[in-house]
């Protein structure tokens, strides 16, 4: 089994778990569960057949990230693997044409794990081949790549959960990482312009002055505007 899919799928199936035991607020699954879920199974069958062509075609590594020692190398790469996600979520919220697609993950009015699995092929497609593309520049170690995308997948699935962290925990997380209390401000429906863009680092938003921090209990989930 793929390294990414079972990361994915153990991560589901024990968030899930904890979601019912500690939830932070009441569980609305309901129709949603059905279509996030529908549409990660679309997502990971299109990245599929996508990537397997690409990679087919790539073989250039370019700066030879590949040939460092692993104990530089590896640091490097998740650092600028990370920057490059993180760039590449600020373009979707401010880019007219890329946020057509990133805004679906947006309408989901209730955040749970599943919401991580709530994104338009289009978006999902277009940034797995923007970082295999980035990675192959770098060249990059294909199982640094690879480690670090199954991070991505546990990362988003964490900052997603519907679970009750106790705040002296997530202050400890937010030292480095994503918090649920930072992606719900992320995901807060008048947050204008809008904060918390890393998915596993919250590095690149201190750096960059996007970073913010506020009360879990008082965000409203959703989208009030439809453009950028």
């Amino acid at each position: 089994m793929d390294v990414r899919l079972a990361v994915f799928l153990s991560t589901l199936v024990g968030l899930s778990a904890l979601e019912a035991l500690l939830p932070f607020r009441p569980a609305e699954r309901g129709r949603r569960w059905p279509v996030n879920l529908a549409l990660g199974a679309l997502n990971g069958l299109v990245v599929f057949l996508t990537l397997g062509l690409l990679m087919q075609w790539l073989g250039m590594p370019a700066l030879g990230l590949r040939s460092l020692p692993a104990v530089i190398g590896w640091p490097v790469t998740f650092l600028a693997l990370d920057l490059q996600l993180w760039l590449w979520h600020v373009a979707n919220h401010r880019v007219a044409f890329l946020w057509r697609f990133h805004r679906l993950h947006h309408t989901d009015t209730v955040l749970d794990v599943t919401s991580a699995s709530r994104f338009h092929p289009a978006e999902v497609v277009s940034g797995r081949v923007v970082s295999v593309l980035f990675g192959a520049a770098l060249g990059a170690d294909p199982l640094a790549q690879a480690c670090f995308e199954a991070l991505v997948t546990a990362s988003s699935q964490l900052q997603h959960v519907n679970v009750l962290v106790p705040r002296r925990i997530e202050r400890l997380w937010e030292m480095c990482g994503v918090s649920p209390l930072l992606h719900s401000l992320h995901h807060e429906a008048a947050a204008s312009p809008c904060a918390n863009y890393g998915t596993v680092l919250s590095l690149w938003d201190r750096v960059f002055g996007t970073f913010r921090t506020g009360d879990r209990e008082a965000v409203r989930i959703g989208v009030d505007r439809w453009s950028v």
